[in-house]
């Protein structure tokens, strides 16, 4: 049995099961959902512990490489029936989300190799179904399958939350559409973008490692250099059982445009939600008449914090001095301006943080965080409290947008020194979540950036979302032209058939051609540059037939009209 001539590498794995127990007649093929070189992907494959492989790979360049001799069972589709009858194929993707495609090279390169697998392992004509049930069992001829048929795609409980602007979401409650907030591989910058497409939920096994729980071959974005931003993309599994330390980002960087408010007038937000009271008095039909903000404070600090920030806003206070040693602090409504309703609760909502919050600078951000630790926390601990659990998501969500990673835990949050959390190594970290005959509810979705930040008790993290279908909505495509070339039906070759034409026969090819340019439209690139429209309001053309061929006395004559001659 032959490999293929098309090669230009050869990295042959120690990852396979020897001799196949079935003829080749079928084709795998997958993406590598990263812009991997043949060489790199080559290296991954000879590692013992990766447990994968595949008969050949693509590089975005075009090159192709062996990795699996064709006439050994590659480890490839996670089923061992598939891989002893395909020749399994991974293909570099050179983008990302949404659609993680693949460059006109590889494609280009695709289409050779399988149609030399083909004429050389006997297979007369491929055929693609987008029914599983058909792929799976090659029913209905049937001899092109994917990945995807034996393996589920890779998820996370649908009880983890993801961040909208207007809150933390439960996935399961997530649809098509919805803009959550997603993550950059380069920066981990925070973007709000929409879901493009949601994976069925679905029973599987799951992993908890320091708090991170999904299935183990979901994508995972991680840095085995906690101070260095440089980034690496792999399944959960392989870095559990890595040797290193590795690293997974809790919070990335959202570029908010920053909300209209001085620091003292963010201090004054933070203490009327810790310890201000609304003053009102009750109206006949129950609602509620605002006078003023009270703070009954007994600690000196903050008397005289509030006092200072009261003074730098320009809002006139009063000050009462308790029997029992405490001190009230009241501002009445001045000036025309009701306090509460025209200043608290543009930013609180029942004096808790409302998600305007969101839009913070960085710097706001930073300044904000640090001042929950004076009125509701302890700077020594990082820790901020409150009974409130609006306050508590709001506070995370801040976090998580700004570098800061954080943990909820009752009614605390903590704020991590470093926006890291470290994994465990499997053996002596990772718990499975499912006794025998128990799974896990999972799901997930796709979004552009590939991936998105999430919550799961309480924790934040940013991990990898299911790649999309760039390869696989043109499975047909594949087949068609893989089989066109089967037959002997090459696509014309224009240089060799103009060069066997007679002098009278191009000729009328030419005129021909004329005619079909008269009827064209203007296009687009000329639309958009007007120099069309130009010429034509100057006289120089009469505006129609812009796609004709110009003879050569007519470009004469535009250069004596335009004095160029």
């Amino acid at each position: 049995m032959s490999n293929s001539p098309l090669v230009s590498y050869t990295k042959l794995s120690p990852n396979h099961s020897g001799k196949r127990n079935h003829v080749i007649d079928t084709i795998t093929i997958h993406c590598m959902a990263g812009n991997a070189s043949v060489e790199t992907c080559g290296a991954l494959f000879a590692n013992p512990s990766r447990k994968a492989s595949s008969n050949y790979g693509i590089g975005s360049d075009g090159r192709i490489a062996l990795y699996v001799d064709e006439a050994n069972r590659s480890w490839c589709s996670s089923s061992s029936s598939n891989d002893n009858r395909a020749i399994t194929i991974e293909v570099a993707n050179n983008g990302g989300a949404p659609d993680w495609p693949v460059s006109n090279k590889a494609y280009a390169a695709l289409l050779d190799l399988v149609t030399d697998i083909c004429k050389r392992n006997g297979i007369k004509k491929l055929v693609w179904s987008t029914n599983k049930n058909d792929r799976i069992n090659h029913k209905n001829g049937c001899n092109m399958t994917i990945h995807r048929d034996f393996a589920a795609k890779a998820c996370v409980p649908t009880n983890t939350e993801v961040l909208t602007s207007s809150g933390w979401r439960k996935l399961s409650d997530v649809k098509i559409g919805d803009e959550i907030a997603c993550a950059d591989l380069d920066n981990l910058r925070i973007t709000f973008e929409e879901v493009y497409d949601k994976v069925e939920e679905k029973k599987q096994d799951t992993y908890t490692n320091n708090g991170l729980t999904a299935t183990k071959d979901h994508r995972m974005i991680y840095s085995i250099q906690s101070n260095k931003n440089l980034y690496r993309v792999d399944q959960y599994k392989y870095l559990l059982r890595d040797g290193n330390i590795i690293y997974i980002p809790l919070a990335g960087y959202y570029h908010g445009d920053g909300l209209p408010l001085t620091n003292e007038m963010i201090s004054f937000y933070v203490a009327v939600q810790a310890d201000g009271h609304y003053m009102y008095d009750k109206k006949v039909n129950g609602t509620k008449s605002y006078y003023g903000v009270e703070f009954h404070l007994k600690k000196e600090r903050k008397i005289h914090r509030i006092k200072r920030i009261l003074e730098k806003i320009k809002l006139d206070y009063q000050v009462c001095i308790q029997s029992n040693g405490t001190t009230k602090i009241r501002i009445y409504n001045q000036d025309g301006t009701n306090i509460v309703e025209d200043i608290c609760e543009k930013y609180l909502d029942n004096k808790n943080f409302n998600w305007k919050w969101l839009e913070l600078s960085q710097e706001q951000a930073d300044f904000f965080l640090n001042e929950l630790l004076l009125w509701d926390g302890c700077e020594a601990a990082s820790l901020y409290s409150s009974k409130d659990s609006i306050n508590l998501d709001v506070v995370s969500a801040v976090a998580a947008l700004n570098g800061v990673g954080s943990n909820i835990t009752g009614s605390n949050i903590m704020f991590r020194s470093s926006p890291f959390c470290t994994l465990s190594k499997e053996k002596s970290g990772t718990v499975r979540n499912n006794r025998a005959g128990e799974k896990t509810t999972v799901s997930c979705v796709s979004v552009k950036t590939g991936f998105f930040l999430i919550r799961q008790n309480g924790k934040t993290f940013i991990v990898g979302n299911c790649p999309g279908d760039y390869l696989y909505n043109r499975h047909g495509q594949i087949a068609a032209e893989v089989n066109k070339r089967l037959e002997g039906e090459e696509e014309v070759d224009i240089a060799k058939l103009i060069s066997e034409m007679t002098n009278e026969q191009a000729y009328q090819l030419m005129q021909k051609a004329e005619l079909h340019a008269k009827t064209l439209d203007e296009p687009a690139w000329s639309k958009n540059e007007g120099h069309w429209a130009k010429a034509t309001k100057a006289g120089i053309v009469d505006g129609s037939s812009p796609e004709r061929p110009m003879k050569r006395d007519e470009v004469i004559a535009v250069l004596g009209r335009k004095n160029l001659i």
